[in-house]
């Protein structure tokens, strides 16, 4: 057989041809007799043998004028595209030479670039010019040796591509590899040796290497169901079946495994052998096979396991059953199915009214449960609860699943257990404690009037909700810790815990707390017993405060007050010391004079306060109605002119801002302009400011007193604050005036705390905050 020339950059794709297959043999019938051409002819036609259908099938498919001629010009093949733009057959131009069907020039021209490509032996890229049905268009002329297998170049291949079709072509192109690249499987392109040849961007995310990584690797370095040793015959199945889809596995870089379903296609391109396989990942479809697989063992194990009754029936004809059915009803299996269900019901009434009532739920709901009798094979009759619902809810006839529990005993316990709720029922209602019920959910299934009563709801209004509900976050945070000690089975008694009531009150209370199980050991809730200790509480600290306030007056006279004397008592002996050494005090050391007497000031405005505390306790300080405004200019004028200092005070007057106080409102706000000139120094600007408010459907009037001095840091806010107490305040005279504030605010029953004047930086100044309620009437 003469040597098959190769034609570079064309595929192996075989379609059929017969008419062009025809044309061929009568064209080398019409060459046979010419013999300036005839007998070399032939001889290129030899060449192809029985492969001229795969390249006349492949010159056909191509977007492009396509030629092959031999060194003499002769065109050996010419595709339908260039004799359709020629308006010439192929029996026409075959055996033809360009300047047979082109103008001179044309041809010509054409003949001279193959002259160079025959005598070079390399390929030519030339725009020319072409007639396509008479008009002239621009081509991309691409013009390659043909060679055969002896390396001899035997004729010129030409293609010419329409340059807007070429656009189209490689736009056409990008768009393939864009999708190719987006396509939600992995694609690869795999040599016989097992070489990843190429991939698309979906398997670099897939399994996280980078293409170059991917291309440098063999199939194998990635599915380990394909090692080297087996892929020969691996490639040889693919070879022989050509395409086809099997399960394996892909190895991530990071070593995960991904179950992946693969199509393979076998391709010969450019005379190279390719399996492009396309990988799907099919990891969510083995979880839900897996999932399909359990639930499918999970109702067969139910079926057969069941302890309640499970059948099918198809027109109320009994289909199938279980073990436990055949033993609730006393037949084998063989003796219901194919079986009317008639013959387990004691009467036809009974049986036809199951049927209206459930098939009439089944159309409405879905599903239909209802309570019925049943007759045994034995004719005792007992109760049972049916429930059916239909295999496809759009056609009954397909057949309805039904499950019956037998409640003969349920039915006795029911009557039994009303009677014994009747009894404890009263005993729990009467009950002076709180009895609080939750279910395994933490969801109130029960509580008594008392328990209601204590957290101020009617017991309706508290089913349902969680204990959660009436507590605040932190009381629930530790609420939800001490529930979770329930669930372990952990008994316990927690004193002072707090609820919050519907009116914002607490409830102080101690809480017995008990886990409940049912007969399975399962924990089903908890119980509680709740005992309200306001009273005690209140009786407590009183009896705290009383104690404390003794300690701390013992304490401020027995230490504060003569360390102040001590301290005054020291200045002065050296005061003495000096006049007694020289007879006369200077200038500098007037200190000396100078810091007794501002001690002994201290002693006297700390022996005040003490004398005002135990007033205000006792009571003594009758209650009033003042005008905050009058107070406030007060303020100002007495605070406006300190000596060696520059005080502004900002203060907008008001009047008419009337609430219920007593004289000692004077020293909180004197106490607070006086601290924030004490404890700053150079020019310090107040702003004292009076509103009022809205606050929890109340009138209040807001009094914020703010300077620019060196403000209190948040560490000194929370300790001034959180011990803002006589129980706590034990500090020597430090924060006794800022506890004497606090305990008249709320005396008054009114709000007081400070805050930044700049918000986040406490060193810009501190804003005091005094909201006291508006007087309702005048006294």
């Amino acid at each position: 057989m003469s040597p098959r020339p190769s034609l570079k950059g064309l595929s192996d794709e075989e379609k059929t041809r017969e008419e062009l297959l025809n044309e061929l043999k009568e064209l080398r019938l019409q060459m046979s007799g010419r013999k300036e051409r005839g007998s070399g002819q032939l001889k290129y036609m030899d060449m192809w043998g029985d492969r001229e259908k795969e390249v006349y099938t492949i010159l056909d498919m191509l977007p492009a004028y396509a030629l092959i001629k031999d060194p003499n010009g002769v065109i050996l093949m010419a595709n339908q595209k260039f004799c359709d733009a020629l308006g010439l057959s192929k029996k026409f131009v075959l055996g033809k030479k360009l300047s047979d069907i082109l103008p001179d020039y044309l041809a010509d021209k054409y003949r001279l670039e193959d002259e160079v490509v025959l005598r070079t032996g390399k390929p030519l890229f030339t725009e020319d010019e072409f007639l396509d049905q008479g008009n002239r268009i621009t081509i991309d002329l691409r013009k390659a040796p043909l060679i055969d297998d002896k390396g001899n170049i035997e004729g010129v291949v030409s293609l010419g591509f329409d340059i807007i079709t070429r656009k189209k072509f490689e736009e056409y192109m990008r768009l393939t590899q864009f999708s190719i690249d987006r396509a939600a499987d992995t694609i690869l392109w795999i040599k016989k040796d097992g070489s990843l040849f190429n991939v698309n961007d979906t398997a670099t995310r897939k399994l996280g290497y980078t293409r170059g990584e991917l291309k440098s690797m063999h199939i194998w370095d990635i599915d380990p169901n394909f090692p080297k040793d087996i892929w020969p015959e691996h490639w040889k199945e693919v070879k022989e079946r050509g395409s086809f889809k099997f399960e394996s596995a892909h190895i991530r870089k990071d070593g995960e495994m991904i179950p992946v379903e693969i199509t393979v296609n076998f391709l010969n391109f450019k005379g190279e052998e390719y399996n492009c396989a396309f990988a799907r990942d099919i990891s969510d479809r083995k979880r839900a096979e897996e999932v399909l697989r359990a639930r499918e063992a999970m109702i067969d194990s139910i079926f057969r396991a069941a302890p309640v009754g499970i059948g099918l029936v198809s027109d109320r004809v009994i289909k199938e059953v279980n073990v436990r059915l055949c033993e609730m009803l006393g037949y084998s299996r063989e003796e219901l199915i194919d079986r009317d269900s008639l013959m387990i019901y004691p009467t036809f009434e009974e049986y036809a009214l199951v049927g209206k009532e459930k098939y009439r739920q089944i159309a409405e709901q879905g599903t239909g449960t209802m309570e019925t009798r049943w007759k045994r094979k034995d004719g005792t009759i007992f109760n049972v609860l049916l429930s059916s619902t239909p295999i496809n809810p759009g056609d009954i006839s397909k057949g309805v699943t039904f499950t019956a529990l037998d409640i003969t005993k349920r039915k006795q316990a029911e009557e039994a257990l009303r009677e014994s709720e009747n009894k404890y029922r009263n005993i729990v209602e009467t009950a002076q404690e709180g009895i609080w019920v939750i279910d395994k959910n933490d969801k109130t299934v029960f509580v008594n009037k008392m328990m209601a009563e204590m957290l101020g709801y009617d017991t309706g209004d508290m089913i349902g909700k969680t204990p959660y509900f009436f507590m605040d976050e932190e009381t629930a945070a530790e609420a939800r810790f001490s529930i979770q000690r329930r669930r372990k089975g952990v008994i316990e008694r927690i004193p002072n815990f707090r609820y919050r009531r519907k009116d914002g009150s607490d409830l102080l209370a101690i809480v017995a707390a008990s886990p409940l199980f049912d007969q399975n050991g399962e924990y089903t809730g908890a119980l509680a017993m709740v005992t309200d200790i306001r009273e005690l509480k209140r009786s407590e600290d009183e009896i705290k405060v009383a104690k404390t306030q003794a300690e701390l007056y013992m304490d401020l006279m027995g230490h504060d007050i003569n360390n102040m004397n001590q301290a005054a008592i020291g200045f002065l002996e050296l005061a003495q010391e000096k006049i007694e050494l020289t007879g006369i005090l200077e200038a500098d050391d007037m200190f000396l004079i100078e810091k007794p007497i501002e001690v002994l000031k201290n002693s006297s405005r700390l022996i005040d306060n003490v004398r005002k505390v135990q007033r205000e306790t006792a009571g003594e300080f009758k209650p009033e109605v003042m005008d905050i405004g009058e107070l406030l200019d007060d303020i100002k004028a007495h605070y406006s002119e300190v000596p060696g200092r520059d005080i502004t005070i900002n203060y907008v007057p008001v009047r008419s801002f009337y609430v219920k106080a007593n004289e000692l409102l004077r020293d909180v706000f004197s106490n607070i302009v006086g601290n924030a000139i004490k404890h700053s120094t150079g020019p310090l600007i107040i702003n004292i400011v009076a509103t009022r408010e809205n606050y929890e459907g109340r009138e209040y009037y807001r009094v914020t007193v703010e300077d620019d001095g060196p403000g209190i840091s948040d560490e000194l806010k929370k300790r001034l604050f959180d011990g803002l107490c006589l129980v706590d305040v034990r500090a020597r005279g430090k924060g006794f005036g800022l506890c004497l504030c606090k305990m008249l605010i709320d005396d008054y029953n009114g709000k007081f705390w400070v805050e930044d004047r700049v918000r986040g930086d406490y060193s810009r100044g501190a804003r005091f905050v005094i909201m006291l309620p508006a007087a309702k009437e005048m006294l």
